[in-house]
């Protein structure tokens, strides 16, 4: 019995380590071209697919017409990030309204981020057009981050609107040390 434990306890520290990230239900595992047709087999329409990238467009979580952007390792092999733009605002309380309603839901359903910082580069500017003022000039630092078992979450406010980003810890860990190995 005594042998028998720490195999049982590495064989379940290893399955932990083989689940992957879901993204509107579907792993993000296996090749770019495969998780594409998935994306478009539950309604969003494909724009644009490179090598390592592709770009489609749908509704998520209840806003219309959102950009998504899905990323592979090398050659497509292994899907590591979805990123999902979320309208482009013109006045600062639809785009912040936007973050903190995702905000709001995201820790409904993953609890308290593990990381967050809503404010502007040093000062608070005191109107809607100065705020979008400084959005554009990337002095708004507004994200919250969710750390997972089996990957990442981040929002944030950027030029391009409210953006949710998805990482996939396994295959993240793969992109990285193909990447290093260029270093």
């Amino acid at each position: 019995m005594r042998l028998l434990l720490p195999f049982i306890l590495l064989s379940l520290s290893l399955s932990a380590q083989d689940t992957h990230f879901h993204f509107k239900g579907i792993p993000m595992d296996g090749p770019l071209n495969e998780f594409v047709d998935q994306l478009e087999e539950a309604g969003f329409e494909l724009m644009e697919r490179e090598k390592d990238a592709a770009l489609l467009i749908g509704d998520f979580a209840g806003y219309q017409e959102c950009i998504i952007g899905v990323t592979a390792t090398n050659g497509g092999k292994e899907v590591f990030g979805a990123a999902v733009v979320i309208g482009d605002q013109e006045h600062w309380a639809d785009l912040s309204s936007d973050y903190f309603n995702l905000k709001k839901r995201l820790t409904s359903k993953y609890d308290h981020p593990t990381d967050h910082e809503e404010e502007f580069a040093g000062y608070e500017p005191p109107s809607d057009y100065l705020k979008m003022q400084a959005v554009e000039d990337q002095e708004c630092n507004y994200y919250s981050t969710w750390e997972l078992e089996d990957g990442e979450i981040e929002l944030s406010i950027t030029e391009d609107g409210v953006i949710l980003r998805y990482w996939d810890k396994i295959n993240y860990t793969l992109f990285m040390e193909e990447a290093n190995g260029d270093l």
